[in-house]
């Protein structure tokens, strides 16, 4: 046997034969036996009969020929027509041939089977033909192979590749042999390509595998290769970018497509003269071909996982670089001079700022030579990294620091901050399969705190996660939305921010029973360990517990929390025994919205293992209780007369409820004392409160108490988790209302929400320097407005009618609300003037998104339906990412929900028509506009509507529409009554008179 070939029958489980080869019934091969036969019959004959040597070879040529034939008819072309769901594992007559290959599968709704680890890719070239006026590609690849197990299979991830027999070719790098290809088969159902050998593949050697050409679909819409426009001086024009993570390099080329699976990669990009193409690394080499095209090669990246691969093309942009220590490269992309706005020169800094913070804050360097950062419209998470590509929704990316709002501007730098966060947690650090991705997203979006953390130490960073991403998430679990452990199930699983934030929610949590001196030191074990190569989250555990001295379990602590759906609540109360011991009581319950059946049954059986953080009035040292089970009872310390709060550090995955008394306790303590309490506690207990109303565990007094001491409320996190929270309020008490002359709670409720907003407005100007400060006065402005505030709304009219008139510059963290007040009380001629304004070549991303929003502020129904119907007109420039835009803007009032509705009723197969192939702008337009319904009547026509449609996920998100507008009535029918009698009360108990 030849060094490193495996004997096939030890392969196959089946004892060899003398010559060393076996077949299942451990008999020689039958067509050598065949040919031996024949040769023994042959020389039998040529004792008694003359024949000549030549009509002996013939002989044997025919019959090998018709027994190769037979072999190739009955076996190859009845494996080509099996069904692709078990071609793998069908067994034919070639068995001794066929090594089967097993694919590792992943438990999940849709499994995923996972490829072969036979063969290894460690490098590929692959060479793309791109042009941003057609809307297919070609291209081609080598992939050079370590054979880690015999095999004559050669499995590829896939798609739309149009690849034939003729172009695909294997070759031997160790003896130079060509190996013979004798089928491909493809795998629609999981988008594998099949390439079958005429030999074996051996052990121990390495293979290139190459594919002369393939063919591909630029697409309108992740995943793979898509088209997006963008805004330029002189209209709109197209940039060409990649979205390959997680699954999407098997749309661009064939490739192994497993995150496990790293090579290194020479990419090189044919283009057509004028446009500029970037990838990973830096461009190597230029050449001018004879059709007026440029082929340009780049630099070799590092090893990496084949969704790290990043190509963009473009014209118009043009950049801003630096060169920072050891001769690394940073630009910035922009559709204009970056000379004349200096959003381009803000975005340089931070970014170089991110990398040098988060060099600080980990032990590892950025390594990458060269960084691009280009602006993508419409990119549906704030950024995606691709070594040393980072791609960037670019109204997260362009921030002036004059003329952007604060909360813009926190949002680019933490969007940028994550972008080269992933240099260290996904690009050097890659999971291993996809159901761990949330684990390394949600490292490295805490990198990206932690560098805006040290860049402006002025910003609570713990309460603007909170804000931003673990309340969010929560809202999202509830209805078992958030699964971590198959989020790479799906095959065309997209990036969530809702699973970001829960991921960043457990690892928080996590850090309730460990110190931030041992999580850090975790994290550089991990870099230490795990550098340019892969994890999973078992070994990220055992990394943790290892930093504790294995003094906690972690993964017996964390796994439950990932691999269970929603999260629990805890109910805190106290009790007297007879004979007068006095206890507290801890106990857990899945928590659920009243009423949503499916997911009630899922959770009745589940309990977690939860760290319950917990402080009493009289005792405001913070005390943890670790729950196992699902009830707990403590002597109680505390005074009958002194409240008691839970996830007292606002670091639990989970919500508290108290009897009513304690309830009452706090809304009086933070009404009195609320400073002496943390802003993203005060915010939990206030986010907490009214979503057990909806969980029917509390009535709507008790929630509506929480808010009475927002007057004196000093940090925007608490009134963002109130106005959110009576947002549904608000969109459910109208929403069932015939009209709003004949909904006068409704009013009641905004006039109760304004005056809070100006009370807080009173103690502040629009000028302030503080970024919390700023960030505080834009949400009680927006809140004052949007009720109704009368002396708030005449200021904004007036700066309205300034920047009208005279173009006066509108303070940027109000802008948004002074918009939509000038354009709900303003004529015709004012929602053309902004319509104008919108369209200038000048305007930034941010502000063009402003104004568009703004414009569907209109209270006149006609004017919202036109404004909807632009979508359709080409010459109107509206994009698919505006689009979404505009339906989620317009459904923010109740005449623009109800507008929207029956445009989308009326115009379902247009809609349907134009963006056939953006199925996301489908679900989001429907997402909008079904909120907040709440009628019988509402009912009727969605049960109707959702008939007509035939598109099956579509179907889904009109099902869910359905439950949630009879949660609605449930919600309307238990709390209307309550909340009017609490309305009724005199303001003067509850508000000052005067704002």
């Amino acid at each position: 046997m030849e060094d490193g070939e495996c004997d096939i029958a030890i392969i196959d489980g089946v004892p060899p034969s003398a010559d060393g080869r076996a077949s299942m019934d451990g008999t020689v091969n039958r067509v050598e036996q065949l040919q031996e036969e024949t040769c023994e019959r042959n020389g039998e004959e040529d004792e008694r009969i003359f024949v000549k040597k030549w009509q002996i070879a013939c002989v044997l040529m025919f019959v090998l020929a018709a027994v190769l034939a037979a072999v190739y008819f009955v076996v190859i072309r009845t494996k080509a027509n099996r069904s692709p769901h078990n071609f793998y594992t069908a067994r034919s007559s070639l068995e001794p041939f066929y090594p089967i290959p097993t694919f590792p599968t992943t438990e999940g709704p849709q499994q995923i089977t996972r490829l072969p680890d036979y063969l290894h890719p460690y490098n590929y070239k692959v060479k793309l033909r791109l042009d941003l006026s057609e809307t297919t590609f070609t291209g081609s690849s080598t992939i050079n192979l370590r054979c880690l197990q015999a095999t004559q299979v050669i499995v590829l991830d896939c798609l739309e590749g149009n690849i034939t027999n003729a172009s695909v070719s294997v070759v031997d790098l160790t003896t130079a042999d060509v190996q013979i290809v004798i089928d491909l088969l493809y795998d629609d159902s999981e988008g594998r390509l099949v390439v079958y050998l005429g030999k074996r593949l051996q052990e121990g050697r390495i293979y290139k595998l190459e594919i002369a050409e393939f063919m591909g679909e630029v697409r309108t819409q992740p995943p793979g290769l898509y088209t997006t426009d963008y805004r330029h001086s002189d209209g709109l024009r197209q940039m060409l970018v990649s979205s390959l993570k997680p699954m999407g390099a098997r749309y661009v080329f064939p490739c192994m497509d497993d995150p496990a699976m790293k090579a290194t990669f020479d990419v090189t990009i044919e283009h057509p003269k004028g446009q500029t193409a970037l990838s990973n690394m830096p461009s190597k080499t230029k050449t001018a071909l004879t059709d007026g095209w440029v082929r340009e090669e780049f630099y070799r990246t590092p090893k990496m996982s084949t969704h790290l691969l990043g190509f963009a093309l473009f014209d118009g942009l043009t950049s801003l670089e630096a060169v920072i220590s050891r001769g690394r490269v940073v630009r910035v992309w922009a559709p204009f001079d970056p000379e004349e706005n200096p959003s381009v020169e803000v975005a340089l800094n931070t970014t170089i700022d991110a990398i040098h913070n988060i060099e600080r804050l980990v032990p590892v360097e950025y390594q990458l030579t060269k960084t691009d950062v280009i602006p993508v419209p419409g990119l549906s998470v704030p950024s995606s990294d691709y070594c040393g590509l980072l791609m960037i929704r670019e109204t997260a990316l362009l921030c002036d620091g004059q003329e952007s709002s604060m909360s813009d501007q926190l949002q680019c730098e933490l969007a940028i901050s994550k972008a080269v966060a992933h240099n260290w947690f996904g690009n050097s650090v890659t999971v291993e399969w996809w159901d761990d991705l949330w684990l390394t997203e949600a490292l490295s979006t805490m990198l990206a705190y932690e560098s805006v953390a040290y860049q402006r130490p002025d910003v609570n960073i713990c309460d603007l996660q909170w804000d931003d991403m673990i309340q969010p998430a929560m809202a999202a679990d509830i209805f078992s939305r958030v699964d971590l452990s198959s989020y790479g199930h799906a095959v065309a699983v997209r990036e969530d921010p809702a699973v970001e934030g829960k991921g960043i929610g457990l690892l928080r949590m996590l850090d309730t029973i460990i110190s931030d001196k041992e999580f850090l030191k975790a994290i550089e074990n991990v870099l230490a360990r795990f550098s340019h190569d892969n994890m999973n989250r078992s070994q990220f555990w055992d990394a943790v517990a290892e930093a504790t001295g294995f003094r906690i379990d972690v993964a017996a602590f964390m796994e439950p929390w990932v691999t269970q759906l929603g999260y629990p609540y805890v109910s805190i109360g106290r009790y007297e025994e007879r004979d007068k011991a006095r206890n507290q009581y801890f106990v857990q319950l899945p928590f659920y919205y009243s009423g949503y059946v499916s997911f009630m049954r899922h959770l009745q059986t589940i309990t977690w293992e939860i760290p319950v953080t917990w402080k009493s009035e009289g005792h405001t040292d913070t005390r943890l209780l670790t729950m196992t089970e699902e009830k707990y009872n403590i002597p109680d310390e505390t005074s009958p007369e002194e409240w008691v709060l839970g996830n007292s550090d606002s670091r639990g995955f989970y919500r508290v409820n108290y009897d009513n008394k304690n309830w009452a306790m706090l809304a009086d303590y933070l009404q009195y004392n609320h400073t002496l309490l943390e802003p993203s506690v005060r915010a939990v207990l206030i986010d907490d409160a009214f979503n057990n109303v909806r969980g029917s565990i509390l009535l709507i007094p008790t929630a509506m108490e929480m808010t009475r001491y927002l007057d004196k409320e000093e940090n925007y996190v608490p009134w963002e988790a109130a106005l959110d929270a009576l947002h549904y309020v608000k969109t459910v008490v109208h929403g069932s209302c015939p009209s709003s002359s004949q909904c006068p709670y409704h009013c009641r409720l905004q006039e109760y929400i304004a005056r809070k907003a100006a009370r807080v407005l009173k103690r502040h100007s629009f000028h302030e320097t503080s970024p919390e400060k700023r960030l505080l006065v834009a949400v009680t402005f927006k809140a004052a407005c949007q009720n109704g505030n009368r002396n708030v709304t005449k200021r904004a009219k007036i700066m309205f009618d300034r920047w009208k008139r005279k173009r006066l510059r509108i303070p940027p963290d109000i802008r948004e609300s002074v918009i939509h007040v000038g354009i709900s009380a303003g004529d015709q001629n004012v929602w053309w003037q902004v319509w104008k304004q919108s369209n200038a070549s000048s305007i930034s991303a941010q502000d063009r998104q402003i104004f568009l929003c703004g414009l569907a502020a209109s209270q006149q129904e006609w004017v919202l339906w036109r404004y909807l119907h632009f979508i359709f007109e080409e010459e109107k420039g509206i994009t698919v990412q505006e689009a979404s835009l505009i339906f989620k803007c317009v459904t923010q009032t109740k005449v623009g929900r109800e507008t929207a509705w029956k445009f989308v009723q009326g115009n379902w197969e247009k809609l349907t028509s134009k963006y056939a192939d953006v199925p996301s702008l489908l679900e989001a337009i429907i997402q909008s506009t079904l909120t907040g319904l709440s009628t019988d009547q509402h009912m009727e026509q969605l049960e109707h509507f959702s008939s007509s449609v035939q598109e099956r996920y579509l179907r889904e998100l009109l099902d869910e529409a359905v439950h949630a507008t009879r949660l609605n009535q449930r919600y309307i029918d238990r709390n209307m009554p309550y909340l009017q009698d609490w309305l009724k009360v005199p303001c003067a108990t509850r508000v000052d008179t005067k704002p």
